[in-house]
């Protein structure tokens, strides 16, 4: 019987900003700056960008569908790879 396989793992920093008031936070990862999400509070923020991050994960693996595709001279092969970082 084979062990069961790890799932990647990826530690992400999120940057929390919040106005004056703190009646809206601004959320995003520092590694990847272009993913943003808003909420009234950090929970809600960190929710918002947890998904953002997860609809960008699938719209950039729909993406690569094809694992082997020819972009004028080019031939682009697709590979997945496990990530963990400690």
């Amino acid at each position: 019987m084979q062990a069961a396989q790890a799932q990647p793992e990826l530690t992400l920093t999120g940057i929390m900003i919040s106005d004056a008031e703190k009646t809206e936070i601004t959320a995003y990862f520092a590694e990847f700056p272009e993913v943003i999400a808003q909420g009234s509070n950090t929970q809600e923020a960190k929710k918002n960008l947890l998904e953002a991050f997860r609809i960008m994960l699938e719209f950039k693996q729909s993406e690569l569908e094809d694992d082997e595709h020819e972009e004028g001279d080019l031939l682009i092969t697709k590979e997945s790879f496990n990530l963990s970082i400690s």
